[in-house]
């Protein structure tokens, strides 16, 4: 036998010993990458059917139901409690507009609170606090409506923040303040996009003060520039 044949015949030696104390962790590794992937496939699966099922019950519970009839209302009270998602999200926006409508706002508020955080979606939750804002606005829980507000920190929705802000000082008697909020609201009205609430809200507290609108103003926020003078004379 020459010195490759006896090299050879050692790396096989080598190999097979290797072999016999390590198969039982290569198995085991091999089967755990088989099972993880396994896992991961049927966790997908089942997500999506979940999402599906999510989507279905909510058209047809609370989009499809009537929620004026006492039945329907608890129906979509029920589907609200069983979903930690965004459908019991969405399906507490719809009882909250139910609410609205009745004039039960503490209800409305109180459902706010229960909802906002259940789909673990920012826009959506952003949208929740700012319809909880302005019922807070309206029950005179304006520390509440600050908090809401604060929670709202999306860039979407700084200029809706700060005209509840307005609203919030104005409801104070805060004029000055509200008066300022509403023009730094205005400024950040893009262009193509009217705010003729905001435009009154600005321009009545500014008659309430004797001081003539500022349509130069107005006209500058739209278009995202700065007016040439003032709104609102220095002291």
């Amino acid at each position: 036998m020459d010195i490759l044949e006896e090299d050879e015949k050692q790396r096989e030696e080598e190999l097979e010993k290797w072999w016999k104390e390590n198969w039982k962790s290569i198995f085991g590794g091999v089967l755990l990458a088989i099972f993880l992937i396994v896992s991961v496939y049927f966790y997908r699966d089942y997500v999506t059917r979940q999402r599906q099922h999510g989507a279905n019950e909510f058209y047809s519970v609370v989009l499809n139901g009537d929620i004026n009839d006492p039945k329907g209302l608890e129906s979509v009270k029920d589907f609200i409690a069983g979903h930690n998602d965004v459908y019991g999200e969405l399906a507490a926006s719809v009882l909250v507009k139910s609410l609205v409508s009745a004039g039960k706002y503490e209800e409305a508020l109180d459902n706010l609170r229960n909802a906002i955080g259940k789909g673990n979606d920012t826009i959506l939750d952003n949208l929740l606090r700012i319809r909880a804002a302005r019922l807070a606005v309206t029950l005179k829980k304006y520390d509440e409506a600050e908090g809401f507000l604060k929670a709202a920190k999306d860039e979407a929705v700084k200029g809706v923040v700060t005209e509840i802000r307005g609203d919030i000082a104005a409801a104070q008697g805060k004029r000055e303040e509200a008066v300022a909020l509403y023009r730094e609201a205005l400024g950040m009205v893009k262009e193509g996009f009217e705010k003729p609430g905001l435009k009154m809200k600005y321009e009545s507290l500014l008659a309430e003060k004797g001081v003539k609108p500022a349509p130069e103003f107005v006209a500058a926020a739209a278009s995202g520039k700065e007016p040439e003078a003032p709104a609102v004379p220095a002291k």
